[in-house]
């Protein structure tokens, strides 16, 4: 009886033990949840992502414009923060443009004021204000003062349209008169709805596709790592016949787990990691 009475409270202890580790993490869970919901309250009320977050927008910026203009020449002024992109069309500098990098909680029309100085400053064709935040109900793109206003999203897209408008405007045979004629035309054209309209589905587009090529990685994630677990249990059960069957031939006990054969490890932790 004093036998059973232990075993009964060893019984009970080991139940009431996993029953506070199911507890502990449960709770762990909620608070991790209530974590991400703050997180992301803070993101939508910044208009920022967290991959914004820790972006170093200028470095990031000029990374962009050097991978994807290889031959134009584009210079990033360090603590100023801005960038000037001068456009190279047959070894012929056609034009510039000025980039002003703000990432800040709140928008504020200083900014505007301050990329059309530095455009003025830097003799450039064009300012691009890159920002995450926007005044009233503009999202991701509007001009103000003959500057671009564009969330980092759709600058790339914006400054390909720009630099093309600057080289084919050089092309033209035409006068230096007819040449402003026309690239009042153009910025008419860049102010009307329809450009905005395009501009805004291309940040929206890139959005979606960054969320869509992020949770496609986590499936594939997802799935290796079942893979690998199902490797590992087919590893193992060969690996625990092949004990047994050895310990049959020499006389000894089965054993039933594989606590002592070696199967093949985990995998390191980073190989199911996103960077």
């Amino acid at each position: 009886m004093r036998t059973a009475v232990q075993r009964g409270i060893v019984r009970e202890r080991g139940r009431a033990e996993r029953l506070s580790k199911m507890i502990q993490s449960k709770s762990d869970k909620i608070q991790e949840m209530n974590q991400t919901i703050q997180e992301l309250k803070e993101q939508l009320r910044k208009g920022t992502t967290p991959q914004l977050e820790g972006l170093n927008l200028e470095g990031e910026i000029t990374r962009e414009l050097k991978e994807r203009f290889p031959s134009d020449r584009v210079q990033h002024f360090g603590k100023k923060g801005d960038i000037l992109h001068t456009v190279i069309y047959k070894k012929v500098v056609v034009g510039s443009i000025l980039y002003e990098c703000k990432r800040t909680k709140r928008f504020s029309r200083t900014y505007i004021s301050q990329a059309r100085q530095a455009m003025v400053k830097r003799s450039a064709s064009y300012a691009i204000l890159v920002t995450t935040v926007f005044p009233g109900n503009s999202t991701g793109f509007l001009i103000s003062q003959d500057v671009f206003v564009v969330h980092p999203f759709g600058t790339g897209d914006l400054a390909d349209f720009l630099r093309r408008s600057l080289i084919e405007l050089h092309a033209l045979e035409v006068s230096s008169e007819e040449m402003t004629r026309r690239s009042k035309i153009l910025f008419q054209y860049m102010r009307s709805e329809e450009f905005r309209n395009a501009i805004q589905d291309t940040i929206h587009a890139t959005h979606a596709l960054r969320d869509l090529l992020e949770k496609e990685m986590r499936g594939h994630l997802s799935m290796w790592r079942t893979r690998w677990n199902h490797y590992r249990s087919i590893n193992a059960d060969i690996c625990l016949v092949r004990e047994n069957a050895t310990r049959v031939l020499h006389g000894e006990e089965h054993i039933r787990r594989m606590t002592e054969a070696k199967a093949l490890p985990a995998p390191k932790e980073q190989l199911f990691q996103i960077q």
